[in-house]
């Protein structure tokens, strides 16, 4: 009499939509042994719900998110694999015409972000703070969405919602906001990066 095999469930991976994580859930790499199912989300905050929901045994999850999460006790552990690794200087903008010049100038304006607990807003406000001396209260912040998990804010940090549709770029150029920190490239005229150097910083 034959023993019947179990058959062991694929790990299902969550990751994001980008060429980074392309190789992942196009097949080019093989995961030997393992039982690999892949799902790319071009929706981060999507993924990151569904992930929290118990639908993935892992995902890529934004730093920031993480961070939050492991101060509020989750049970999570994440792995050294770093997929999207971007230097966050060439992601702070301003208007062309803008009076804004260097990182000292934002001091007292409001910057636009997509959410406050986005890990590009993480990185460019880090180095704000310890290479030029802004802390987070020395700027208000506007968001595009709700926060995926409660978080208390800093100190003397004002952040706001914005009060009705549209993109980052229309409130840059508007001048609902005076600078941006955003992961999209904006390459349109009348947005400049407040840093020009930024492969030399």
């Amino acid at each position: 009499m034959k023993r019947a095999v179990k058959k062991s469930r694929p790990l299902v991976l969550a990751t994001g939509y980008h060429v980074r994580a392309r190789p992942l859930w196009d097949g080019r790499v093989d995961a030997g042994d393992l039982k690999l199912k892949v799902l790319p989300f071009e929706n981060d905050g999507e993924r990151h719900q569904r992930f929290l929901a118990g639908d993935f045994d892992a995902a890529e999850l934004s730093l920031a998110l993480y961070l939050a999460l492991k101060t509020g006790g989750a049970p999570l552990a994440a792995i050294p694999v770093f997929p999207n690794r971007r230097f966050r200087y060439s992601f702070i903008y301003v208007r062309a015409d803008s009076a804004i010049r260097a990182p000292a100038d934002l001091r007292g304006k409001t910057v636009g972000v997509p959410s406050y607990l986005n890990t590009c807003g993480l990185w460019a406000r880090g180095l704000l703070a310890d290479e030029y001396g802004l802390k987070t209260a020395d700027m208000s912040w506007k968001v595009m969405r709700r926060e995926a998990l409660a978080f208390t804010p800093p100190a003397g940090a004002v952040i706001e919602s914005f009060a009705k549709n549209g993109d980052l770029k229309s409130r840059l150029s508007s001048g609902e906001v005076d600078a941006l920190i955003t992961p999209d490239v904006i390459a349109e005229r009348g947005v400049r990066r407040l840093f020009s150097n930024t492969k030399e910083l």
